[in-house]
């Protein structure tokens, strides 16, 4: 997560009741939503093999704060599609690289399998309760949330990788995210982009629940947001004055 789960409790003000995480991977999170009272948390991952590894992660943890269920989430059940699997699995995918081969040369995919997808909607049991998600899954956010059907009405917060360049072949991307959530009454608060890339992380919010906070809170999201965006920027200016200053020694 580029933006910790530390700064979403601290500076945006999410405190779920319960946290939705689709994109499980081994459960690198665990840890930190325990501390900071992001339980209960139900994990998704498409991968089985995973599910057996994010088992063992959280098996420090109560019992009744980790459930897991796996399942391929789109937006349509029952279909059959390709899964591209990555020599890093956290790189598999429903879509092929793209940019995602010039940015990582040294991930590839190793295999492709065929399996059936679910959505949310029917995968949920329906006293799983949560007003935060967090979405991880290379390219398929969207699907995801469209998958979820009347549910995502019960979402206060939406934590999501977003990408403004086709890391994978035919992805939605951020501008597709913002039209799509907008219908829900959620806006991108704050993106964070990881620099040169393509892709980044975002925190959308309902907002009633934005407009609920204290012009106080507001403000400090406000400047973390500028931030976030001014950040890449300074660290070029001071790159640029640095090779500058290193090129005109060397004459």
């Amino acid at each position: 997560m580029l933006i910790s789960v530390k700064n979403l409790k601290s500076i945006f003000k999410v405190h779920p009741i319960g946290t939705l995480h689709v994109g499980a991977h081994k459960a690198e999170e665990a840890a930190d939503y325990e501390k900071f009272e992001f339980t209960p948390v139900v994990w998704i991952e498409a991968q089985e093999d995973l599910i057996r590894d994010c088992r063992l992660n959280v098996k420090k943890f109560p019992e009744k704060n980790h459930k897991f269920f796996q399942g391929l989430i789109w937006n349509e059940d029952n279909i059959l599609l390709d899964f591209h699997k990555a020599n890093h699995s956290q790189s598999s995918s429903l879509f092929e690289f793209a940019r995602h081969k010039k940015l990582y040369p040294e991930i590839e995919s190793v295999a492709i399998s065929r399996m059936r997808t679910i959505t949310l909607a029917k995968l949920l049991p329906d006293n799983v309760e949560f007003d935060f998600i967090n979405l991880d899954i290379q390219g398929s956010e969207l699907q995801a949330l469209q998958g979820l059907g009347e549910r995502i009405r019960e979402l206060k917060w939406i934590y999501v990788e977003v990408n403004k360049k086709e890391i994978y072949k035919g992805i939605p991307l951020v501008s597709d995210l913002d039209k799509f959530l907008k219908n829900y009454s959620f806006f991108r608060v704050v993106t964070k982009w990881v620099a040169g890339s393509g892709w980044g992380d975002a925190l959308y919010m309902r907002s009633d629940i934005y407009f609920g906070l204290s012009k106080i809170q507001q403000i400090q999201i406000y400047f973390t947001k500028c931030f976030y965006l001014l950040n890449f920027k300074i660290v070029m200016r001071v790159f640029q004055k640095f090779f500058f200053e290193i090129k005109h020694s060397l004459k």
